[in-house]
């Protein structure tokens, strides 16, 4: 009786496609855009499967770490209003991230995909996850008289240990935050800052120094590496260290021009230390602050970033005399992208490269500030956003 021979085909090794592990892997890199993972899940239910599983999201942000930046939100019309800020197929639902409007309530900016908002009326700040929902209230810290703090003027919220870059959330529950609020006496004399820890449900210890000034209620804070920095209203820099638990006000730069809050912005430089951004007619000039051998502080030009050719180049029916740059209206920390206003539209400008890019005009009016928002982001399935996809004719494999 002889024996069959097996197929040529039955000899060859697997595809790589054919195991669910390397698949998954293959599925987190691919670029963290909102529309990659639902593209993807179009080719097969077998794909389709794997992209719904809930460990995909977190290979996905294991590996690319930094998060893209799905939109801002801003305070227009009586309200805070989330623009996205891509194009299709990218484009996030304006109302998917929908604030629930109070009178008393403030934001005061985003990080690691989570939101922090003050209530000063009911003395608290609120942790809040835009993608999940979940939110967390904590109670303003006792001051010297043992009473909840009133005036606190500006809050930031972060997660991940030691300050680090690491970002986390949106897995259906509040993930392990670290939340610092600073505030000004009445007198205008002293500024203060307090830490609180959700996983001990604590506040640390009030750390304070000298000030004659207030907080910037509308600027949000700027992490760089364990500190957490705020705009003054004199123009200067309040620093919060959070791991020495040490408060100092830095100056700014004194051959500086700065001619109001909206012309400048706190920001992180590629070099991972704080910098200050400067708008000066059409360009911005990136201020950075060096330590010498002896440890003293001293602010460098870094660089400078010409806006009006790239500005006539994306607006090349616009006369460049009415080529504005308006103001700054944020910066997010995690892509290192400042929001430009100007006279023919809104940008965004990416520090390192250098390189504008147009977003969509954010709210019916002109904002006076925006907070940007990152994270990664699979569209709902049960929103029927998927299906979306096909419909536009967007194919697994398309561009």
């Amino acid at each position: 009786m002889s024996r069959r021979c097996p197929s040529p085909a039955s000899l060859l090794p697997a595809s790589p496609l054919d195991i669910d592990d390397l698949l998954r892997e293959i599925l987190a890199r691919l670029p963290p855009r909102p529309s990659s993972l639902p593209r993807a899940s179009l080719v097969c239910t077998r794909w389709h499967h794997l992209v719904s599983e809930p460990g995909l999201l977190r290979r996905l942000r294991a590996h690319h770490r930094k998060p893209p930046l799905l939109g801002v939100f801003s305070f227009c019309d009586g309200k805070y209003r989330f623009t996205a800020t891509r194009y299709p197929p990218d484009r996030i639902p304006e109302t998917r991230f929908s604030l629930p409007h109070e009178p008393c309530r403030t934001l005061q900016g985003c990080r690691h995909g989570l939101a922090v908002l003050l209530d000063r009326r009911r003395g608290q700040a609120i942790v809040w996850d835009p993608l999940t929902g979940h939110q967390r209230r904590v109670a303003f810290p006792l001051g010297s008289d043992n009473r909840p703090v009133k005036n606190v003027g500006n809050a930031a919220v972060l997660c991940g240990s030691s300050g680090s870059d690491g970002h986390v959330g949106g897995d259906g529950h509040l993930p392990p935050f670290r939340l610092a609020v600073v505030w000004i006496d009445d007198d205008i004399t002293r500024a203060f800052a307090c830490l609180y820890e959700s996983e001990c449900g604590e506040w640390g210890n009030i750390v304070s120094t000298k000030t004659t000034a207030l907080v910037c209620f509308i600027r949000s804070a700027v992490l760089v590496r364990n500190s957490l920095c705020w705009h003054l209203t004199s123009d200067n820099i309040l620093e919060f260290d959070f791991e020495r638990q040490s408060l100092v006000v830095i100056k700014q730069p004194s051959y500086a021009r700065v001619i109001n809050y909206a012309s400048c912005h706190v920001v992180r430089t590629g070099n991972g230390v704080l910098g200050l951004a400067i708008l000066s007619e059409l360009s911005i000039l990136i201020w950075e602050m060096n330590s010498n051998c002896h440890g003293v502080r001293r602010w460098m030009l870094r660089k400078t970033i010409q806006l009006e050719e790239q500005l006539s180049s994306l607006r090349p029916c616009t006369d460049r005399r009415r080529i504005i740059a308006a103001s700054i209206l944020g910066y997010d920390d995690d892509t290192n992208m400042i929001v430009l206003s100007t006279s023919v539209g809104h940008f965004m400008v990416q520090l390192e490269s250098s390189q504008l890019r147009n977003v969509p005009r954010i709210g019916s009016t002109h904002p006076m500030a925006c907070y940007p928002y990152s994270n990664f982001y699979i569209p709902e399935e049960k929103n029927q956003r998927i299906p979306t996809l096909r419909s536009q004719g967007f194919a697994a494999g398309g561009n």
